[in-house]
């Protein structure tokens, strides 16, 4: 689904560049070269958005048939928490407290769909009573991703160890705040953590 939503933006940024270039030059240039410089600059982006899925899918589906017997006592332990992949590349995966799944959080704009998919709403007056007159979210949001449904721009991580919300601006933000408040985990033990896939 993210994947299909880059794909459209890429195909009408190639379609706006086509039409320019046709524009710019159709005095000089005949209309069978035109249409072939259309032809593979459409194919190029149809091209980048298809690598970039499939690095993406490659990656869940490696881990999804490396995973071993699933440990549940220690999905439960790392419920909410942010693993990194050490002995990898240092993927971040985040281990959803509502099925103690593990998902990939992308280096891109696809992680935060991902975090977004996967976060829960509340009021926006019961997120200010919480940030500032409780100080910590309720033990019933640790280690979830909290949206304010009257602005789903603002998105907060509650990290389950102090409950202590941090709020993910944007894209980048979001993955260096979570890589922060990330733990360090083994290809072993990571690998008893089911993986999670999105529709």
């Amino acid at each position: 689904m993210q994947g299909g939503r880059k794909f459209i933006k890429k195909l009408i940024l190639a379609e706006l560049v086509i039409v320019i270039y046709i524009i710019l030059t159709s005095s000089i240039i005949g209309y069978h070269y035109e249409k072939k410089v259309a032809s593979i600059l459409i194919n190029s982006v149809i091209g980048w958005s298809t690598n970039s899925v499939s690095l993406t899918d490659q990656m869940i589906q490696r881990e999804k048939t490396l995973v071993s017997k699933v440990d549940d006592k220690l999905s439960a332990r790392l419920s909410g928490a942010i693993l990194l992949q050490i002995e990898s590349m240092g993927e971040a995966w985040y281990v959803y407290p509502e099925d103690l799944k593990k998902y990939y959080l992308d280096k891109s704009d696809v992680a935060y769909e991902t975090i977004k998919e996967l976060g829960i709403e509340i009021e926006s007056e019961e997120l200010i009573k919480i940030l500032y007159f409780d100080k910590i979210f309720p033990e019933n949001l640790a280690g979830l991703m909290v949206i304010n449904k009257q602005d789903n721009r603002e998105i907060y991580y509650v990290n389950p160890k102090d409950r202590w919300g941090h709020l993910l601006k944007s894209p980048e933000e979001a993955l260096s705040i979570l890589a922060t408040h990330g733990i360090g985990i083994t290809n072993k033990d990571i690998r008893k953590i089911e993986v999670g896939i999105l529709d």
